[in-house]
C-alpha cells in the first residue's frame, strides 16, 4: 500500500510522487501509476487541475480510474495540506482577444479549435454565472397548432421574426417534457426538425415552444451560440467583448476505464464538466464519493451505470444543468446527507426528455431502471430548487426518507418533490418501498407552454404504482395535489400532513388502465391530516376515469379512515368524487361518507382558526408562509 501526492504547482511528473516534496504535477500521471488495493493518491489543498491543459509541465489531463481497490482495502482519492479543498475543472477561460465582429452588430465570433469542444457546450459562466442560450422568445413559449409526426411543427404566421434554420427548437410536447431538435427548414408558419434518439414522442397540439442557439436568437449581453462542427462561439456584448467567460472544454473531470470496484473520493471539487463530474462507466460497484463539492456541471454531476453498493454522501452540488446524481440499474445504493441546488434551472439546456436516455431530465437525484433497481436508500438530503422532480426513484425496495425538498417542477411538471412509477403496463409485483418523514414545499408547477396546465405534486405515485407505504411526510403549496396516486393499488398512505396544494391535498385518479391491471384497490388511508388554503382547495379528490371503471370503484378502493380533515375557511364542500364520463360531484364530509362508505371515525373542523402553516414554522423550517 503506497501513499502518492500531487501538486498543481510545486509537483513534477518526473517525480517519484511519494512524498510532499516529491510531488507528482499532473492528472496525466497519476492516471498513467497502476495502483493496487490500498493506495491512497493524495491532491494538494488550494491546487488546480485544468484538465483541458494537456501541455507537457502543465497540471491537466483527465483524471482516469484504471484499476479497482478490494473489499476493506480501497483505492483511495483525497487532499492534504490546509485551506480549500483541491479543484479539478473542465473549465476554459475564453481571451477577449481574437473576436470577430459581425458587421456592425453587438454580435461577436471566436473560433478555437483548440480548447473548444467537438460537441454541444453545455456550461457557459457568464461573469461566474450559467449563461443561457440566446433564445426567442426570450422568455415563455410561442403556441404551435399542429405537428408533422415527430419531425414537424406548424403555427401561426408571423410567430418568428427569422429564419433559425441550423438552430435548434425546444418543443413542450407534454408536460413533464422537452425535446431539442436542430431546424433543417423553416416557413413562415412551420418548422421541420431532428431530434436524436429513438422513441421520439409527438407533439401536443396547443403546447408551446422556443428556438435557441442560433445567432439571431441573441439579443443581450451574455446571450450565446455554438458551432460544434466548426467549433465557433457567438455572443452578444454590449460594446464589445467583455466581462469573464468561461465555457466547459472537457467531457469528464474523472473517468472510468471501465467498471472498476472499491474507489473512493473525498475532499475534492469538481467544476465546469461538458457532461460528467464523475463518470463512473457501467457496471462499477462499492464507489464512495464523500464529501465532494461538484459545481457547473454540463450534464450529471455523479453517474454510475448498473451501479452497485455505491455510497454518495456529505457532497455539495449545485448548478448541474441536468441531473445532480444520476444511478441506472441500481442496486444496493446509499444516498445520503448531500445538499443539492439549482439542477436543470435552465429550460433547453437539458436534455431531450424523450428519445434514448431521456428519462428524468432535470431531475435532482434520480434512481433506475424500474424493472432492475432494488434496494437503494436516499435518506436526509437537502434538495433546493429543481426544474423537475427533487427525488425521482423506482425499483423494488428502496426507501426515500428525511429528505428536504424545496421548490420542484418549475421548468417541466407532471411530476413532484418525489416521484415514483413502476412504467405502465408491467406485471412485475414490487414490493418494499417507502416514502417517509419528507418535508416537500413548493412544487409550484410549469404551466406555460402546457396550456395553462399545472401538474406539480408533493409526492407523485405514477402509472400502477403499488406496494408502497407513504407515511409521516409533511407536504405544503403544490400546484396540483400535495400526495397524488395515479393509476396505483396497494399503497399505505399514513400519517402524513398535507396542506395547501392548489387543487386537492390528496388525489387518486385512475385512467387508461389495462384489463390486466387491477383499479385501485387495497389502499389503507388513514391518520392524515389534511386542510385546504384556500376555498377553492379540496380535502380529497378521487377521479375514476378509466373505461372500465365504475360507481363501485369509490367504495371498493380499500380503508380510509381516522383522518383529520379541516378548513380555515367556512365551506363545507372539501371532496370531489368524477366517474368517467360524468361531471365531477363536490361532496361535503356526510356526502364523503356516504359514496364511499368511509371514514367513519375521521373528524372534520370548520373554520379552525389556525392554519397548518404554524405547524410547518413550529418545526424550525422556513417560513414560506410570509
Amino acid at each position: 500500500m503506497a501513499t502518492y501526492y500531487v501538486d498543481s504547482a510545486a509537483g513534477a511528473d518526473t517525480n517519484a510522487g511519494t512524498s510532499p516534496g516529491a510531488a507528482w504535477k499532473s492528472l496525466t500521471r497519476v492516471s498513467t501509476q497502476v495502483l493496487t488495493a490500498g493506495d491512497t493518491v493524495l491532491f494538494n489543498r488550494g491546487g488546480v487541475w485544468n484538465t483541458w491543459d494537456t501541455a507537457s509541465g502543465h497540471a491537466g489531463g483527465v483524471l482516469t480510474i484504471g484499476e479497482s481497490g478490494a473489499n476493506n482495502s480501497p483505492i483511495t482519492f483525497g487532499a492534504y495540506g490546509t485551506g480549500v479543498n483541491p479543484l479539478i475543472t473542465g473549465l476554459y477561460t475564453v481571451p477577449l482577444t481574437g473576436w470577430t465582429q459581425v458587421g456592425t452588430s453587438n454580435v461577436w465570433t471566436i473560433t478555437d479549435t483548440t480548447h473548444f469542444p467537438t460537441a454541444m457546450i453545455n456550461v457557459l459562466l457568464y461573469n461566474n454565472v450559467i449563461a443561457p442560450l440566446g433564445r426567442f422568445p426570450a422568455t415563455g413559449y410561442i403556441t404551435y397548432t399542429g405537428s408533422t409526426g415527430t419531425t414537424g411543427i406548424t403555427f401561426a404566421s408571423g410567430s418568428l421574426p427569422t429564419t433559425y434554420v441550423g438552430g435548434e427548437v425546444v418543443i413542450r410536447k407534454t408536460n413533464w417534457g422537452l425535446t431539442r431538435g436542430t431546424i433543417t427548414a423553416e416557413t413562415s408558419t412551420s418548422i421541420t426538425y431532428t431530434a436524436t434518439g429513438t422513441n421520439q414522442l409527438t407533439p401536443t397540439n396547443g403546447y408551446g415552444f422556443f428556438v435557441q442557439n442560433h445567432q439571431s436568437t441573441l439579443a443581450k449581453a451574455g446571450d450565446w451560440s455554438y458551432n460544434p462542427t466548426t467549433r465557433t462561439l457567438t455572443m452578444w456584448f454590449t460594446s464589445g467583448p467583455a466581462g469573464t467567460i468561461q465555457v466547459s472544454a472537457t467531457d469528464s473531470l474523472v473517468s472510468f476505464s471501465a467498471a472498476r470496484n472499491y474507489n473512493v473520493f473525498t475532499d475534492i471539487s469538481f467544476q465546469g464538466a461538458n457532461s460528467y463530474g464523475i463518470n463512473g462507466n457501467t457496471g462499477s460497484s462499492n464507489i464512495q464519493v464523500n464529501s465532494c463539492v461538484f459545481s457547473s456541471i454540463g450534464m450529471r454531476a455523479i453517474y454510475f451505470g448498473a451501479a452497485n453498493t455505491c455510497t454518495v454522501s456529505n457532497n455539495t452540488i449545485s448548478d448541474s444543468v441536468n441531473n445532480a446524481i444520476y444511478l441506472s440499474d441500481a442496486v444496493g445504493n446509499n444516498i445520503f446527507d448531500n445538499v443539492i441546488s439549482n439542477t436543470g434551472s435552465i429550460a433547453g439546456m437539458g436534455q431531450s426528455t424523450d428519445g434514448t436516455n431521456g428519462t428524468g431530465a432535470y431531475t435532482g437525484i434520480i434512481i433506475t431502471n424500474v424493472t432492475t433497481a432494488s434496494d437503494n436508500i436516499i435518506t436526509n438530503n437537502t434538495i433546493l430548487r429543481t426544474g423537475y422532480c427533487g427525488i425521482y426513484a423506482v425499483g423494488d425496495t428502496f426507501f426515500v426518507d428525511s429528505n428536504y425538498v424545496d421548490t420542484a417542477c418549475y421548468v417541466i411538471d407532471d411530476g413532484g418533490c418525489i416521484y415514483t412509477d413502476v412504467g405502465g403496463t408491467g406485471a412485475h409485483v414490487y414490493i418494499g418501498r417507502t416514502i417517509s418523514n419528507n418535508i416537500l414545499l413548493n412544487s409550484v408547477g410549469a404551466p406555460d407552454g402546457a396550456m395553462g396546465r399545472n401538474w406539480a405534486n408533493g409526492i407523485m405515485c405514477d402509472d400502477n404504482t403499488s406496494n408502497l407505504t407513504v407515511a409521516n411526510n409533511k407536504v405544503y403549496n403544490s400546484g396540483q395535489y400535495g400526495i397524488y396516486f395515479h393509476n396505483s393499488h396497494e399503497i399505505n398512505c399514513l400519517n402524513n400532513l398535507s396542506y395547501d396544494n392548489a387543487v386537492a391535498q390528496i388525489g387518486i385518479q385512475t385512467d387508461s388502465i389495462p384489463a390486466n391491471l387491477p383499479l385501485p384497490v387495497n389502499f389503507v388511508i388513514c391518520n392524515n391530516v389534511i386542510s385546504n388554503g384556500s376555498p377553492a382547495q379540496l380535502c380529497f379528490r378521487f377521479r375514476c376515469l378509466s373505461t372500465n371503471s365504475s360507481q363501485s370503484d369509490f367504495t371498493n378502493f380499500g380503508i380510509c379512515d381516522s383522518n383529520s380533515y379541516s378548513s380555515p375557511f367556512s365551506i363545507l364542500q372539501l371532496f370531489s368524487t368524477q366517474l368517467t364520463g360524468q361531471s365531477p360531484v363536490l361532496l361535503d364530509f356526510p356526502g364523503w361518507q356516504s359514496t364511499t362508505k368511509k371514514d367513519v371515525n375521521a373528524t372534520v373542523a370548520l373554520p379552525v382558526s389556525t392554519s397548518y402553516g404554524v405547524i410547518l414554522k413550529e418545526q424550525n423550517l422556513p417560513d414560506f408562509l410570509s
